[in-house]
């Protein structure tokens, strides 16, 4: 078998070499900051080799996980292949977020999370009377 006319296998062999390159050292270092407004809470992720499509943010009932798959391992077709994050974050979501409103901007080659407070509710601190039955 001529290994340079099975255009697949060469395609494989030279996404999988890409891979490894980039795994071993082209890429910087991911870096997460954390910041408080009066409005909400602030996650800053910075990863200057990543495009903004490479971000994927699943929120998991309290669970907030980000990834990022490696650019050109998320475009298979092939449901079977395995695609490997280049990194993996979970953050758990306190209870005073509202997570219906949980939003993501990337900007300047950094993603924010803006996780927002919940309004406060009247009567959320008050005394419960029991009832004798």
């Amino acid at each position: 078998m001529n290994l340079l006319e099975n255009r697949e296998l060469l395609r494989g062999l030279l996404k999988q070499t890409d891979y490894l390159n980039t795994a071993n050292g082209g890429t910087s270092m991911t870096s997460f900051e954390f910041s408080r407004t009066d409005f909400n809470f602030v996650i800053t992720i910075k990863a200057p080799s990543m495009s903004a499509e490479a971000f994927h943010i699943m929120l998991d009932f309290n669970q907030l996980t980000v990834y990022t798959v490696l650019q050109g391992f998320d475009d298979f077709e092939d449901d079977d292949l395995v695609k490997m994050p280049l990194f993996i974050r979970t953050f758990e979501v306190p209870s005073f977020i509202d997570i219906e409103n949980i939003e993501a901007v990337y900007e300047n080659e950094e993603l924010n999370i803006l996780l927002p407070f919940k309004s406060p509710q009247e009567n959320a601190h008050r005394m419960i009377d029991i009832k004798f039955r």
